[in-house]
């Protein structure tokens, strides 16, 4: 046998080995799951099965732009945040663009459309926005303005529900002392003198009742906890928790994880666990939103 020869069968058995040490671990990781109690007929977490698809992952061919690829398409690969995101507004679920692409270098524009500030927030980070141009539902304004889809944003009518009604009366004759707004609650935070006072938010024509149908969307799902916090000390479980994807839920803390062991090492066990992906709850105010205030926003005016 010739020199080229032996170093052609060689390579196939290092990629051999490669692939059994891959499957191996693979396996063993799925295992875990398993082993910590938490299966039964509603755990189907591969692709492999053709009688009975997953429900805890995906397998089409758009699984890779999601994020959401079955562990046996894609594992050991830490995936990159997905581009589109679902986001929650309004009473609605919505499908967004929530990324600049990587050739985009302000970085102050790629926080607040990735991110969104913590501290000197904005309302206008959690509005999203739709170009009728493309189409597209941006996350928000910063995210249609890094993609280069801000000529035709739609005219949106934001309402504020407000408590108590002299928060908006101020608002509306401008004697409001000071306006701030909460990342966390995302209402409007208003002073009036010595009086404190809120607003809801919301977009009237997102929170209409034939929105889905107006604009051809379908309700999206809201991701997953994907990582482990940053103080957590377990690199083993925190790459195991990067490395693929079969979604679990806690139904007490309302709450999806990407897979057993992003659920581990932000505090859940597998005894609070489901395979399931459970019904996902929503603000019911939404429901009965009165409008003490609202504000025509045309992202025509704006000087992007």
């Amino acid at each position: 046998m010739s020199t080229l020869a032996m170093l052609v069968l060689f390579a196939f058995f290092l990629l051999a080995c490669a692939e059994a040490a891959d499957l191996d671990v693979r396996e063993d990781v799925l295992g875990e799951r398993v082993r910590a109690g938490l299966h039964d007929e509603e755990c189907l977490d591969t692709c492999s099965n053709a009688t009975s698809p997953p429900n805890m992952c995906a397998c089409d061919t758009s699984c890779h732009v999601r994020g959401d690829c079955c562990a046996d398409l894609v594992f050991g690969v830490k995936e990159s945040e997905p581009r589109l995101r679902c986001v929650f507004s309004s009473g609605k679920r919505l499908m967004t663009v929530a990324s600049c692409p990587a050739s985009w270098n302000e970085s102050e524009t790629r926080l607040v459309c990735e991110q969104g500030k913590t501290r000197n927030a904005s309302y206008l980070q959690d509005i999203p926005v739709y170009s009728e141009r493309s189409g597209v539902f941006y996350r928000n304004a910063y995210c249609a303005l890094c993609n280069g889809d801000v000529e035709h944003l739609s005219r949106w009518s934001v309402l504020l529900d407000c408590v108590p009604d002299s928060v908006a009366n101020a608002l509306r004759n401008g004697t409001a002392s000071s306006v701030g707004y909460s990342a966390g609650t995302k209402n409007l935070a208003v002073r009036v003198g010595r009086q404190r006072g809120s607003c809801r938010i919301a977009v009237k024509e997102i929170l209409s009742d034939d929105f889905y149908d107006v604009y051809n969307m379908s309700k999206c799902t809201l991701p997953p906890v994907r990582k482990c916090p940053a103080t957590y000390k377990d690199d083993v479980i925190r790459t195991k928790c990067e490395s693929y994807t079969a979604v679990v839920y806690d139904p007490s803390k309302l709450q999806r994880y990407r897979n057993y062991h992003c659920a581990l090492c932000n505090g859940r066990t597998a005894e609070t666990l489901e395979c399931k992906p459970g019904e996902e709850t929503f603000d019911s105010r939404f429901h009965e939103f009165g409008q003490s205030y609202a504000i025509v926003m045309d992202f025509s005016q704006w000087d992007f």
